[in-house]
């Protein structure tokens, strides 16, 4: 009988989380692409003085690049403002087998019809910590996870940026959360304290 029968699976990867590969910038584009890099609240006057393109070469270059997915709008919210002042590096080992099965995440998460959430590889196993764990009643409010990388060549197998009201908010999604998960070995915690560009200098 298949292993995975009556699981359900977190998420599909195909999908535009998943960025396919797009042809190289232009030479307009990558100038562009460079100086929004140094200034990335840069106006469009100052990117016509900075590139020497006319405004509406600029305009239609920024729009182009937004389509492809290289640049994009809005603006960033400091999660300071939003009440998560303490930021955490959590380093995390996996247990491969788990993943294998299909098991990397807490048994009691299920779908709408009563079906495990199937977590079988490392990239479920970071989008089960942002889209579902994260947000369990009992963490959604104190903590926020920015983002899950695989690490290739480090001393773990996945780190996690994670955002905390407080050092108990964060102990709570370690110790009820993360290392709850069947999928995951064991976790090392660091605060992390200053960051470049820093405006408290």
């Amino acid at each position: 009988m298949d292993q995975g029968a009556g699981k359900a699976v977190v998420e599909s990867l195909d999908d535009k989380s998943e960025p396919k590969k797009k042809k190289k910038p232009n030479e307009r584009e990558q100038t562009i692409l460079e100086y929004l890099r140094m200034n990335p609240r840069a106006t469009y006057a100052a990117l016509q003085v900075a590139t020497g393109l006319k405004p509406y070469e600029v305009e239609w270059t920024l729009k182009a690049m937004s389509r492809k997915g290289w640049i994009e709008d809005g603006y960033r919210i400091s999660p300071t403002a939003l009440g998560f002042p303490e930021c955490y590096r959590v380093d995390i080992w996996v247990i491969p087998l788990r993943l294998r099965e299909g098991n990397g995440g807490r048994s009691q998460d299920v779908d709408e019809e009563g079906r495990r959430l199937v977590v079988d590889s490392q990239k479920r196993l970071g989008r089960y910590v942002i889209e579902v764990l994260a947000k369990d009643p009992a963490f959604r409010d104190r903590i926020l996870v920015e983002d899950v990388h695989i690490l290739l060549g480090g001393p773990a197998d996945m780190s996690a940026t994670v955002r905390a009201r407080d050092n108990d908010a964060m102990l709570e999604f370690v110790i009820n959360g993360l290392r709850v998960c069947e999928g995951i070995q064991q976790t090392t915690t660091c605060l992390l304290q200053w960051t470049h560009p820093d405006t408290k200098l």
